[in-house]
């Protein structure tokens, strides 16, 4: 379940940067989310001059979209572990928080609930942006482009994690 979650994030934000940068690639967004996920490795190793990314010609035209997808699919980790830890930690303080709230009861003074996951820190998001950069750059995308699929899947990331 874990891992269907993740690849539904990774893809909902690889389709969202994609939407951002690269609208004309959206037509063959689904058919290239297939072939990426079918063997993410294929994503990045070059056979021939046409090609170039590994899953055929038609690569050739959604270059965005496959580096969209394999930053996204590392953020996708980064974030659902980051979510999880969050969640562990959200449990143990509200097992703390209601054992000090019965506590308080019996002694007649009740305690206030507050139990929150915290967003990703402004030094998380950069240190995702950094892996998402490499992943763009290890799929064999230029590196001008590399740095605004990184930015609209983290910048994507950023915004689904305030809502």
């Amino acid at each position: 379940m874990g891992e269907l979650r993740e690849r539904e994030l990774a893809i909902r934000l690889a389709r969202q940067a994609v939407a951002e940068l690269a609208p004309d690639e959206l037509p063959l967004f689904d058919v290239t989310c297939a072939a990426y996920f079918a063997d993410p490795r294929k994503a990045g190793r070059r056979r021939g001059s046409n090609d170039m990314l590994g899953f055929g010609v038609e690569a050739a035209v959604t270059v965005i979209t496959t580096g969209a997808l394999a930053a996204s699919s590392e953020v996708a980790k980064i974030f659902m572990a980051q979510a999880a830890e969050g969640a562990a930690t959200a449990v143990r303080e509200g097992a703390e928080s209601a054992v000090r709230r019965l506590k308080a009861r019996l002694r007649g003074r009740p305690e206030p609930v507050a139990a929150q996951v915290t967003p990703m820190t402004r030094s998380q998001l950069a240190d995702v942006r950094r892996v998402a950069y490499e992943r763009v750059l290890a799929v064999g995308i230029p590196e001008d482009t590399a740095n605004l699929v990184a930015d609209a899947v983290v910048g994507r990331l950023s915004i689904e994690a305030g809502d």
